[in-house]
């Protein structure tokens, strides 16, 4: 099966750098949607602007010194109804319409809290839908994959259009700040869940070499109170992951459910599962192909996957050597404190025990569930109400 993908944001900016788009007022007004120019209409996005604001207008009413620390960290950082997003690559007159962004009946969604394993999964989600085409697979992986809330500065929502069916979209945001037609569930759904200690651990350092994350190394336990807070970009790890389950356990024929573990432990498996869910079994004869092209260490070499191919230039720092750093299940143990792993167990079991949601914390605990059971998730869970 042959695939096309329009080459969306390179159409429009091709290795500019972030400050040139976001400080220089020639960028900016010729090439980003920040400012009242011929892409926002000549008005102002952010005045009468219910939806988006810029978060350094608001910082110092921030009552909280974590949370006002935090969010100084983030470069033009914006706020979405509340939600703390990125500044750069993020539309504020897209998101100011997100709430009415019209899907198609067979667009494929990724869902997932960042560091999750998506970019694996977009990976995976290329192949079945390609059947492996090789020419497919050498387009850029964020072209291939379309990021709902974040791409091109401006004209996000003619790049998205312009893709044609069936379009891979991925978003990061919780149920309740999707577009309405999401929410409806009018197209199926990948979620991705990965367990949060090891989730965290990814995000503190993704921190370190993300440009529109600031490039900051945090001090390690100041991270972790913030991430246990939900100060972050995209908010709580438990808040979002709750939610979409909640979901994928009403609808199972419309949501997937997977775990990085479960991918991390029987791809195999997961590949199948997933084509069968999409409707678009894998071919026996294909999946040594696509196991082998989805290897961590593949994809770690891969330049359209590993983000070494960005069209912004400081989107990543160091070469984007970092992008894909460890993948290792149980990473946390190398962090984690004795005191923070018991705060964290604690603060997990309030907050997941009623939930139904198993998730594993290490590939001996993963390996032993599949083995005996099959699968980690289990969408057809009873839920006890205490």
């Amino acid at each position: 099966m042959k695939m096309t993908k329009s080459r969306g944001l390179n159409t429009y900016v091709k290795k500019v750098s972030l400050p040139f788009l976001y400080t220089n007022p020639i960028g900016k007004f010729l090439l980003t949607e920040e400012v009242a120019n011929i892409w926002t209409n000549f008005t102002d996005p952010y005045k009468n602007n219910d939806s988006v604001s810029k978060v350094k207008d608001a910082l110092e009413d921030i009552k909280d010194p974590l949370r006002q620390y935090y969010m100084s960290t983030i470069p033009q950082a914006k706020m979405y109804r509340g939600l703390l997003l990125q500044g750069y690559m993020v539309s504020p007159k897209f998101l100011s319409n997100l709430e009415e962004f019209p899907l198609r009946s067979d667009d494929v969604f990724l869902i997932s809290y960042p560091r999750s394993g998506t970019t694996w999964t977009e990976e995976v989600l290329s192949c079945i839908i390609s059947e492996a085409d090789p020419d497919f697979l050498s387009i850029d992986l964020h072209e291939r994959v379309v990021h709902l809330e974040v791409g091109a500065p401006f004209r996000h929502e003619s790049v998205i259009s312009s893709i044609p069916s069936p379009r891979l979209l991925a978003t990061h945001l919780p149920y309740q700040y999707c577009p309405k037609q999401l929410r409806n569930l009018n197209c199926k759904v990948i979620l991705v869940l990965r367990n949060p200690k090891d989730q965290l651990v990814s995000y503190y350092h993704f921190h370190e070499t993300a440009g529109f994350l600031g490039c900051k190394r945090h001090p390690w336990n100041k991270f972790f109170d913030c991430y246990l807070q939900g100060h972050l970009v995209y908010g709580s790890w438990f808040d979002h992951t709750k939610a979409w389950w909640e979901q994928a356990k009403k609808h199972p024929d419309k949501i997937l459910a997977i775990s990085y573990e479960e991918m991390q432990t029987d791809l195999t498996k997961m590949v199948k599962l997933i084509g069968e869910f999409l409707g678009k079994p894998v071919k026996e004869e294909m999946i040594p192909k696509i196991i082998n092209h989805c290897s961590f260490n593949n994809m770690k070499r891969n330049k359209a996957v590993n983000r070494s191919q960005v069209p912004v230039k400081g989107l990543f720092d160091n070469q984007l050597s970092n992008f894909m750093r460890s993948g290792r299940i149980g990473d946390w143990m190398s962090h984690f404190t004795p005191g923070q792993n018991e705060i964290f167990d604690e603060f997990y079991e309030k907050q997941m025990s009623t939930t139904g949601l198993r998730l594993t914390f290490t590939l001996e605990e993963t390996k032993a569930i599949m083995t005996t059971e099959g699968r980690v998730i289990n969408q057809q869970t009873t839920i006890n109400p205490e």
